[in-house]
């Protein structure tokens, strides 16, 4: 009945595979369709009706601390335990048991969408945004569908001759250029510019990173100068 719904967090250190697109920020904080990943899994623990969450960080716990502060933005009361690595869950319940927790989650996946892993592989980074673009965009701020599976953040700008397929994603302040072609399974992240004649195709681009014009890109994510194959994991560099 009336029982508060406390959750225990666990946030992931940096995984290996992601940590070269997602490395400058901890993972919880790395930006995934238009906001830092914990922000969309704080929104999809208020709709499950959680109240109080215990949030166990391992990975530069006072960035997580300065983003979320005391979960007040969220409507939710939010404690921070650091730890000196990440805990699993069974590890979680021993530590913490005081608490009295009804349930304990990760980050691997999402509230509105527990079965599609995000932070499994660069693979999933990419993957899970078609299934999570109209889940996460509809709840975002500014953000509109221009045509079925396009969607646009707040401020992004795409000139008129540009072509979008869906699904397409062009995170806050992200800009495409003349003639660029973003999509099918194109997410360009916040603050990122598409220039003129570039290609996005089934391809994820991180925030604040430039894509240079007629640059291609292909089954990849670009983070900054940092381009990696999500097929077969290659990683190569992209240059000005």
């Amino acid at each position: 009945g009336g029982r508060m719904k406390r959750v225990i967090l666990i946030t992931p250190d940096q995984r290996p595979e992601l940590e070269s697109i997602t490395g400058a920020v901890p993972l919880a904080l790395a930006i995934y369709l238009g906001k830092p990943l914990i922000d969309h899994v704080l929104d999809g623990l208020i709709e499950i009706g959680v109240t109080d969450v215990l949030l166990l960080v391992s990975d530069r716990p006072s960035e997580v601390r300065a983003y979320v502060g005391d979960g007040g933005a969220w409507g939710l009361q939010i404690r921070i335990s650091p730890e000196s690595s990440e805990l699993t869950s069974s590890e979680a319940a021993l530590r913490h048991s005081s608490f009295g927790y009804d349930s304990i989650l990760t980050l691997e996946s999402l509230p509105q969408a527990p079965n599609v892993p995000i932070i499994s592989s660069v693979h999933s980074w990419h993957e899970s945004r078609a299934t999570l673009l109209p889940l996460l965009a509809a709840k975002q701020i500014g953000a509109r569908e221009i045509s079925p599976g396009i969607w646009l953040g707040l401020k992004a700008r795409v000139h008129d001759s540009a072509i979008l397929r869906a699904p397409c994603w062009i995170g806050p302040s992200g800009m495409v250029g003349q003639e660029a072609v973003v999509g099918p399974h194109g997410y360009v992240e916040s603050d990122s510019v598409i220039d003129a004649h570039a290609t996005v195709e089934n391809s994820t681009v991180g925030s604040r990173t430039y894509l240079g014009s007629m640059t291609h890109l292909g089954d990849s994510i670009a983070a900054g100068p940092v381009l990696v194959n999500w097929k077969n994991g290659s990683q190569a560099r992209l240059t000005d």
